[in-house]
């Protein structure tokens, strides 16, 4: 049972018994004949009461604990889940408008709306400590990760274009840039679902 699997519930009942069956065999030798009836009469009733009192309490403490962590994992989890969908919601918006690369600018004006407020505030409040699958943490990270450089070529991509290019060199730039952009985007669009997917997998586990 998962109850005699607690390490420290455990060691309290045995040694607890350890205590009572020395005392039983011994406490007539060292305190008198009559220390068997008064221990008896008290001292086991409240033994027995320490026996199962405390570590029926360490069990219920534990119990309550991990519920708490469950629901507060859970209640993060599900919060990075409506960011991640808003964030897809925003890519198929632009597919299925038939935006292509020739449309830079509108596919610009989509990206921009592109969140990551409610990670960044968890990351940074040390929430995520609450997500023990390390597995599951490497791919929201990723997601977000890959959030952040689509933002980023996207401002990269605004700026340069408000800029005049003089130079062959600085036109060229201008392409890899745009091309970056593109490329990331295309990449997020895959990164997302997954993202998503395994989120779910994490919620509905043992329901």
């Amino acid at each position: 049972m998962r109850f005699f699997k607690d390490r420290p519930i455990t060691l309290t009942i045995l040694g607890t018994m350890i205590f009572v069956l020395v005392v039983l065999l011994y406490g007539d030798k060292i305190y008198g004949s009559s220390f068997i009836q008064d221990f008896g009469s008290n001292w086991l009733s409240t033994l027995l009461g320490v026996v199962i009192g405390i570590p029926v309490a360490l069990w219920i403490n534990r119990w309550v604990e991990t519920r708490t962590e469950t629901e507060r994992k859970n209640k993060i989890l599900s919060l990075l889940k409506n960011e991640l969908i808003f964030n897809l919601d925003l890519i198929k918006i632009r597919e299925d408008k038939g935006l292509d690369k020739d449309n830079i600018n509108a596919i610009i004006y989509y990206a921009s709306d592109i969140k990551d407020e409610t990670y960044k505030s968890f990351s940074d409040g040390g929430e995520l400590e609450w997500i023990k699958d390390l597995e599951l943490l490497e791919g929201i990270s990723y997601a977000y990760y890959s959030i952040r450089v689509v933002r980023y070529r996207a401002n990269l991509y605004l700026e340069l274009s408000k800029s005049p290019r003089s130079s062959d060199y600085e036109e060229s730039l201008f392409r890899v840039v745009r091309e970056g952009f593109l490329k990331s985007q295309e990449l997020l669009s895959g990164i997302l679902p997954d993202a998503i997917s395994a989120i779910d997998t994490q919620l509905n586990e043992k329901k």
